[in-house]
């Protein structure tokens, strides 16, 4: 009685746990969707615009081709722009916490799987327990039994007390 109530109970909490990692598996995967876009526009404030430096390329030829045709030197026309891109302190804490946020995402997905699958396998092996148990029961039965003929029904002077037998050994527990 005590292992059909064990078992009924571990199933219970094995399907609860599916159905739980299963809604965060949803959430987190429209989740991580969802930052996946915005991190996709972030992550290009963190380099230079292409159309700010075609622009500034485009002047420095404007203003090389104005100087040749004043026949002034093309060395004294002077690179503009040519300070090195650095993003603003907004823009890299921003895309930290997107990348951050994704991480966490990504992880509490991975976890829920992981919870799944252990459930799932938790389920198989209590099925194959439960067959190891009832084994173990039906040869404690047949040693008892056994062992009362070979000791010719006795066992300290009472003839209907079964003989110790060591459970533990017997079923490979430790």
């Amino acid at each position: 009685m005590y292992l059909t109530e064990a078992e009924k109970e571990d199933k219970e909490i094995a399907e609860n746990w599916k159905a739980d990692t299963e809604g965060i598996l949803v959430c987190a995967g429209l989740f991580s969707a969802t930052v996946a876009a915005f991190l996709i526009e972030s992550y290009k404030k963190l380099s230079p615009d292409s159309g700010d430096t075609t622009n500034a390329l485009l002047t420095q030829i404007s203003q090389q081709l104005v100087n040749i045709s004043n026949g002034t030197p093309l060395t004294s026309a002077t690179a503009q722009g040519s300070q090195p891109f650095t993003p603003t302190a907004s823009a890299v804490r921003v895309n930290v916490m997107w990348f951050l946020s994704l991480v966490l995402s990504l992880s509490s997905g991975l976890s829920a799987a992981l919870v799944r699958e252990w459930a799932r396998r938790y389920q198989e092996n209590r099925a194959a327990a439960r067959c190891t148990t009832q084994a173990c029961s039906l040869a404690i039965v047949y040693l008892l039994w056994l062992t009362k003929i070979q000791n010719g029904s006795s066992y300290r002077g009472n003839p209907s007390a079964p003989a110790p037998i060591d459970l533990p050994l017997l079923c490979g527990s430790h």
